[in-house]
């Protein structure tokens, strides 16, 4: 009689309950089984980068394109800027008329003929010529430096050239920055490194110009020329 009185289970509740330890599985949790190669179990997804291509390695220097000649192109305009700044430098050394101001310029000045030799080398390390290209707004800066002198007369041109040459120097960290950051975009980090060491010595120029200039009166320079 027990035996008969034992219940008979249905063949689907057999099967839930052969698949017990998947309740509350469904169909949108079941993960495919991938094949070998890249997708396989233990590996690690490959993750490619929307702006390289297979041609062009990320980091790779380049040394060609329209990104690498506007590179050039403005590095030839800082060439001609340095070299503006290294006469004026010179002039105002010789002019200066203060013993402290004439060793900054004249330190400055030397300084900049390595910064002249740097980009020069970032240009033949690009195979680019070093014909240069104007920059109005070096010429600008000596051309009004000039006529302030013209104009206020020589017993002020201590403070002329300091605050002339604080604006050079705000300008020449805004290019330096620029071409740095134009350098590591083409992939070219060496440049970027030799454009990083002119760019901390214009850096350091400046704090010495804007630390010199809490030392200037004009009214006593005057007085003392009178």
């Amino acid at each position: 009689m027990a035996e008969r009185n034992k219940r008979r289970i249905p063949a689907n509740e057999k099967e839930t309950a052969n698949t017990g330890n998947l309740a509350g599985v469904g169909e949108n949790d079941k993960r495919p089984q991938m094949s070998g190669g890249a997708g396989s179990a233990g590996s690690s997804p490959v993750v490619l980068d929307p702006n390289t291509s297979a041609s062009q390695p990320q980091n790779t220097p380049m040394t060609s394109g329209p990104a690498v000649q506007l590179f050039a192109d403005e590095l030839t305009k800082m060439l001609y800027t340095e070299n503006v700044l290294l006469k004026m430098l010179r002039v105002q050394a010789e002019q200066a008329g203060d013993a402290d101001l004439h060793d900054q310029l004249e330190r400055h000045r030397q300084q900049t003929e390595h910064q002249v030799a740097r980009l020069k080398d970032a240009l033949h390390e690009l195979g680019k010529s070093s014909e240069q290209i104007a920059c109005h707004v070096a010429d600008a800066f000596v051309r009004d430096t000039n006529e302030a002198v013209n104009r206020l007369g020589s017993d002020l041109r201590v403070p002329i050239y300091v605050a002339a040459n604080i604006r050079v120097e705000h300008f020449e960290l805004g290019a330096y920055d620029s071409l740095i950051e134009m350098a590591k975009k083409i992939g070219q980090i060496s440049i970027a490194a030799n454009l990083k060491n002119s760019r901390d010595e214009e850096e350091a120029q400046l704090v010495r110009l804007m630390r010199f200039s809490t030392t200037i009166d004009p009214r006593k320079l005057i007085e003392k020329a009178a």
